[in-house]
């Protein structure tokens, strides 16, 4: 806390950055003690980490970009059409993360559209499939929400 002494050598914060910076050394006596050291990694171990990290992330742009072709395509069996359907319902909580992201990541709305993701939208809206439904105005309520200029 600040103490209101007009003696006080330290300067009062004006800013953000000032802030963080006061907030950082007056509580600088309080940080554990820097005694790690670092070593190089065994080059097994990195590439099994590497390979463990990518195995774990998932490109979503690519994803609803894979998802919302099929969808979108006339060349498309009904069967593979009904396939993409399911993998959307079955994938709710998925659609549900997207418009998180869509609401915390301004470029993902970008990326969404450019991706023809707003024909997917409405693809998406008039299928009759609820959870599909559900989803598919969360996202643009993010969309419109978070980001009016789109």
């Amino acid at each position: 806390m600040v103490d209101n002494n007009p003696n006080d050598g330290r300067r009062r914060p004006h800013n953000l950055m000032g802030l963080l910076n006061f907030a950082l050394e007056s509580t600088k006596n309080e940080d554990a003690p820097n005694k790690s050291c670092f070593e190089e990694m065994e080059p097994e171990r990195k590439k099994f980490l590497e390979e463990a990290l990518k195995s774990m992330s998932v490109d979503i742009i690519a994803e609803m970009q894979r998802i919302c072709g099929i969808l979108m395509s006339s060349d498309a069996s009904d069967d593979e059409k009904l396939d993409a359907m399911c993998e959307l319902e079955i994938g709710a909580k998925a659609l549900y993360g997207i418009s998180g992201i869509i609401r915390s990541y301004e470029p993902a709305t970008a990326h969404f559209i450019d991706i023809g993701g707003l024909e997917c939208l409405l693809s998406c809206l008039s299928c009759g499939v609820p959870k599909i439904c559900t989803q598919a105005m969360f996202m643009l309520n993010a969309m419109i929400t978070d980001h009016p200029m789109v």
